[in-house]
């Protein structure tokens, strides 16, 4: 009862705040009688996004929806490749799974958060970045510091990084009610991949209604390397086929109200081709993922500098593994999890005497597990989150704390349960702006929670595992400015060292064949993330942009000085990893796109057997945006990877070599009206006057 009091004390807080504003009289406007009101003809204003000139105060990368139509991205660990430290750690194929480590601390200690409101996956503490189409994603943010100029939930600021996903806001004409986006895309490898987007206004509110359908083959040449022995070999069971339906409603209004209220529903099966093996290409696993969920928020602003922010959710989480020739037994290997979760946050910001704001956050989140693994101890948690954070302005310095307090209460169906746990961790930064520089320092500590499989899995887990621990310290500046409004340029560079201790690693117990999770790891990080922003207008018809982002990490295993792994690099952590993004826009859009990685290890052992060669992927697009009478339509034409490179991200899984995607999109506006519709419509109405 514990955690349901404090959460009751937040909501007493807050409604205390709300009689007090409530009370106060409205404002009103008086208009004069004798107003003249003309109706005027609709301007449309449209320009290349850029990006701010002015630095972000934080650290902090965007990708905008101008910047996500320019990359062409598929899902969402496509794009998320192009930021400075993002490690995607990428299966192959369309169906693989696509995890992302920032700053080598691990999937883990990375948060996805979608309109403010977290994915959680208390099995295993990774999201899937392949399941999230970018089809109503307007922006991509990814973020170290933990400073954010909006009222967030308190699990925002439990996470080492947080990538936030923002959903697009249509725009609509003036006589415009109804929206409609269809697209194709299609590619090699049997990629088949129509979406449907619709959005209705009735007054302020909207609903809206997305479906995303993929299906795929997955069966891609590669080039197996056997010695002196070069042959063509094909990927098999590699094919994919998924679903996801989102419902949303939320207001339009600029009022000081805000709400939506939003259902999910996800359905994937998927093929997983499994490591090559030399003269044993075959494969029979298969993977079926369902996700439910309902989620809702309201957010509310007093005229007194006052925010209130309410979040729930509920979903439900079905995952299922099937190996048909698990030690060739007669019945295969059958595996299948149940997730539950319930979420609830609370939150509220004020700002004070103009320069000094405070906030206080609580998050209350129930999560549950079942599985047919037998012995299977049925874990149940309950995670209380408390934020308070203050931040203080003071000219040109921007001054921030957050206090976390963490508190857990596990129970189980037997009778080793692992123990409650709490812990309060900090955070504190200092900021410097000005018009076209800005310099940022910040430290912080985070407290990663086991999952469910490192306590629960039977004959693996260890309900004795204590939580991770990482300190972060960050400095960096950014600079940027504009010649003449013409051109542009934005520099940012961070340096950062990354402290991780009492690491959870699985290790061999008695023999190779029983592993068992431990707290022996160490981890020390030191890196440098510097990106560099372009661009030049021409003239009107005729602008260049580009984007370099590169990264260095230097990620050490110093756990044992007598180990073999001692003070070498981390599995699959490159030392340089970046991207360089170039395109010429003009009546056709032209880009060109790099990704490239040094050299990686499979294991902490740094011996030549297990490096990874550096590789470098190149990709090009060629784009057209045009527009018709009530449709406008883009149509990209994608060649990937077009130096056909064999590669592996992951050892023994390759990735697809050259290969080509089109896509056709059509944005439906049934009620808009061009020039000669409302000269038409003035005609009749004269004439029938």
């Amino acid at each position: 009862m514990y955690f349901l009091g404090r959460f009751a004390l937040v909501l007493f807080l807050m409604q205390g705040i709300c009689f007090q504003n409530f009370a106060k009289p409205l404002d009103s406007i008086n208009f004069a009688d004798s107003i003249a009101v003309h109706d005027l003809e609709g301007v449309t204003i449209s320009a290349t996004g850029r990006p701010r000139i002015s630095p972000n105060i934080g650290q902090l990368q965007a990708l905008n929806l101008s910047s996500l139509e320019r990359l062409n991205a598929l899902q969402l660990s496509d794009a998320v490749k192009f930021f400075a430290g993002a490690n995607v750690r990428d299966y192959g194929g369309i169906g693989g799974l696509k995890t992302v480590s920032v700053r080598s601390l691990g999937a883990s200690h990375t948060g996805v958060f979608v309109d403010r409101i977290p994915m959680r996956n208390a099995m295993n503490g990774q999201i899937d970045l392949g399941k999230f189409s970018l089809n109503t994603i307007g922006e991509i943010q990814l973020s170290s510091d933990n400073f954010s100029q909006t009222l967030q939930t308190a699990s925002f600021f439990s996470k080492s990084s947080q990538l936030s996903l923002i959903t697009a806001s249509p725009t609509f004409d003036e006589n415009q009610n109804t929206q409609v986006d269809v697209s194709l895309r299609v590619g090699s490898f049997g990629l088949f991949n129509p979406q449907f987007n619709i959005h209705q206004r009735f007054g302020n509110q909207l609903f809206s209604l997305n479906a995303d359908y993929q299906r795929a083959s997955g069966n891609y040449p590669f080039e197996l390397i056997n010695g002196q022995i070069r042959t063509i070999e094909t990927r098999t069971n590699s094919a994919v086929e998924s679903y996801r339906v989102d419902l949303m409603w939320r207001n339009l209004s600029n009022s000081r109200h805000q709400y939506f209220v939003k259902a999910n529903f996800f359905d994937n099966h998927r093929q997983l081709p499994g490591p090559v093996i030399f003269y044993n290409p075959t494969s029979n696993q298969e993977m079926w993922d369902r996700e439910k969920a309902l989620q809702a928020q309201y957010n509310f602003w007093f005229r007194d500098s006052t925010e209130l922010l309410f979040n729930a959710k509920v979903s439900e989480t079905f995952n299922r593994y099937v190996d048909h020739n698990f030690l060739a037994a007669q019945q295969p290997l059958d595996l299948r999890f149940t997730q539950t979760e319930w979420f609830g946050s609370a939150a509220v910001q004020r700002r004070m005497f103009g320069f000094l704001q405070t906030s206080l956050s609580t998050d209350i989140i129930r999560h549950n597990m079942r599985s047919n693994l037998p012995r299977f101890s049925y874990p149940t948690r309950v995670t209380s989150l408390t934020n308070w954070g203050t931040s203080l302005s003071w000219r040109s310095f921007v001054f921030y704390k957050n206090l976390l307090y963490t508190a857990t209460f596990e129970g189980a169906e037997s009778d080793d349960v692992a123990n409650n746990r709490s812990r309060l961790t900090s955070m504190f930064g200092v900021n410097y702006r000005n018009p076209n520089f800005s310099a940022r320092f910040f430290y912080r500590e985070t407290y990663r929670i086991p999952t469910f499989n490192e306590l629960y899995y039977t004959s693996v887990g260890n309900t004795g595992l204590i939580p991770e621990s990482a300190r972060q310290f960050n400095l960096g500046f950014s600079v940027g400015n504009s010649l003449q409004e013409r051109a542009y340029f934005v520099v940012s560079v961070d340096g950062y060292l990354n402290r991780v201790r009492d690491k959870i690693v699985a290790i061999p117990t008695t023999n190779l064949f029983t592993w068992s999770m431990r707290n022996i790891g160490k981890v020390d990080i030191l890196g440098v993330d510097a990106v560099l922003k372009s661009g030049v207008d021409v003239n009107q018809r005729l602008d260049f942009f580009s984007k370099i982002s590169y990264t260095f990490q230097d990620a050490r295993d110093v756990s044992n000085p007598r180990s073999a792994t001692y003070n070498q690099q981390i599995a699959y952590t490159p030392r340089h990893s970046g991207s360089v993004v170039f395109g010429v826009n003009s009546f056709l859009t032209l880009q060109y796109s790099l990704l490239f990685a040094g050299e990686r290890y499979r294991v902490a052992v740094n011996t030549p057997n297990n490096r990874l060669e550096p590789y470098f992927d190149h990709n090009i697009s060629l784009s057209r945006n045009f527009s018709t009478r009530r449709t406008d339509w883009r149509v990209v034409f994608e060649v990937l990877n077009f130096t056909n490179k064999n590669y592996e991200i992951v050892a023994f899984y390759p990735m697809p070599g050259r290969h080509y995607r089109l896509t056709v999109r059509a944005r439906l506006a049934p009620a808009r009206m061009d020039a000669s519709d409302r000269a038409n419509r003035a005609t009749t109405r004269r004439s029938n006057t």
